[in-house]
């Protein structure tokens, strides 16, 4: 059974000017939630109603192409990131430790990425929980890094010795191969 946390872990300018105008705009389009005129966290954002309608959003990443037609008022900057989001990257993963320049995920295929928390570490963010965790995460370019999209599925899953090991040798043989992934 997977339970969800939620958490911005991105600074709030872009969270308040790209992301919530970005979910308002899905969850209109798609009518998911006909009782939300605008999403602002202002109003109480519920964890699994943005997970949702981030769900919606990146099964069909065209959305964002009719947000930035219907949307100029945006800077050049602001529809790049956008433009960049299409890349998102759904997926499984083991949250196998925390390093100084980010988290590192693991995928099911042995695929090692660092993925920075712009205003928490993942390790804050997750209540510090012992890691290795197992959890799902929308991964987004920004700038020159790898981001989540805030929406953090955890799943009660423990590991036992050998797994935590296979893991270890999993992101080792990444950083001896300069297969890290810092960039989508």
């Amino acid at each position: 059974m997977k339970s969800m946390n939620f958490s911005w872990n991105w600074s709030s300018p872009l969270r308040n000017s790209i992301w919530l105008p970005l979910l308002g705009y899905v969850n209109k389009k798609a009518k998911l939630y006909p009782e939300l005129d605008t999403m602002t966290v202002e109003k109480g954002m519920v964890p699994q109603i943005a997970g949702k309608i981030a769900e919606k959003l990146w099964a069909d990443v065209s959305l964002i192409d009719g947000y930035l037609a219907e949307n100029n008022r945006l800077t050049e900057g602001e529809k790049d990131l956008l433009r960049s989001w299409k890349r998102a990257k759904t997926d499984n993963f083991i949250y196998e430790r925390q390093l100084r320049e980010g988290a590192v995920f693991i995928n099911q295929a042995r695929e090692v990425y660092i993925v920075k928390g712009t205003s928490l570490s993942f390790n804050v963010m997750l209540g510090g929980r012992p890691l290795p965790l197992a959890l799902t995460a929308t991964l987004l370019p920004f700038r020159d890094a790898v981001i989540t999209d805030g929406i953090i599925g955890l799943m009660d899953i423990s590991y036992g010795e050998n797994m935590k090991r296979g893991f270890r040798e999993i992101y080792n043989d990444a950083v001896k191969g300069n297969r890290l992934i810092r960039q989508l």
